[in-house]
């Protein structure tokens, strides 16, 4: 019995999926085989489990609670490459070899964190 639970736990971890949390709720994604025309090279296209289509930069917004240690809890995390856009949010700047969702979830879990999401391409269309 121990064996059977060791290997559906290791098996589970092999297949965990990819996700993020937006509005407080997890949206999980799967690889897209499609590719699009973006002219950024660092972006990742995935599709939702109900088939949305989204790409992402290789970066994270984050929201803090604390103004004050926002700085400090992104240090903390190992980020150095972060830029201010306003009093409580920050534009996190990520290398490729870095997993976006892994860090924007952990990030989400601090208490000093309000959000972490990441960086979410809007298509543009022509009218």
């Amino acid at each position: 019995m121990k064996y059977l639970l060791t290997i559906i736990l290791l098996g589970s971890s092999l297949f965990a999926e990819s996700f993020y949390y937006e509005y407080g709720k997890k949206v999980y994604l799967i690889p897209s085989k499609e590719s699009r025309n973006v002219s950024q090279d660092n972006v990742k296209h995935f599709e939702t489990t109900d088939g949305k289509k989204v790409s992402f930069k290789n970066q994270i917004l984050v929201k803090c609670i604390d103004v004050s240690k926002c700085e400090s809890t992104l240090s903390n995390h190992g980020l150095t490459n972060f830029e201010k856009l306003t009093s409580t949010m920050y534009l996190i700047n990520l290398n490729d070899n870095d997993d976006i969702f892994s860090l924007s979830q952990d990030l989400y879990n601090d208490s000093n964190i309000k959000f972490a999401t990441p960086n979410i391409i809007k298509n543009i269309k022509y009218r």
